[in-house]
């Protein structure tokens, strides 16, 4: 039952990154109109490659993080200072009379990855609620999932030395 809770607990606290809208919307939608579903599966493939290292990264140093004196509130500090300065950007852009979001040089793939990575919500959501689930998921799962493949008693034992 608990893996079920925290699989809902994923779904509802992830809407708050996968519902804002933001440059990967206006990516997608502009693409989409252009090039249909495959330029939209493209986009997301884009956003994908961003995402999975992200997660990975996260994910092999997300316990040592979470133990580092003051790691939340520096996070917290960097988040606040990339979400002003992109809405700084953001307010600039739009008095200015732009053509659109996406040059027309790019490719779906490259607009995804971009839009993706260099969105600070994106890269500030990960660094603080993301962090918070993946903490989460490898505390409760990950030494059942070692235990499980037999790999504790391997890991347990020293390597003999040649």
């Amino acid at each position: 039952m608990e893996v079920i809770a925290f699989a809902v607990t994923v779904i509802i606290v992830s809407a708050s990154g996968v519902m804002a809208p933001g440059p990967l919307l206006a990516a997608n939608i502009t693409h989409g109109m252009a090039g249909g579903m495959r330029a939209g599966l493209a986009v997301a493939a884009g956003h994908a490659a961003v995402e999975l290292p992200l997660v990975l990264a996260v994910a092999a140093g997300a316990v040592s993080l979470a133990t580092v004196p003051g790691a939340e509130r520096a996070i917290a500090v960097a988040g606040a200072v990339g979400l002003f300065a992109f809405a700084a950007v953001q307010g600039y852009g739009s008095l200015k009379k732009s053509d659109g979001v996406v040059a027309p040089g790019h490719s779906p793939l490259i607009s995804g990855a971009l839009m993706t990575g260099l969105n600070p919500f994106f890269l500030v959501w990960w660094m603080t609620v993301g962090l918070k689930l993946i903490s989460d998921a490898a505390r409760e799962w990950s030494a059942p999932g070692v235990k499980s493949l037999g790999w504790e008693n391997r890991m347990a034992q020293p390597s003999p030395t040649h």
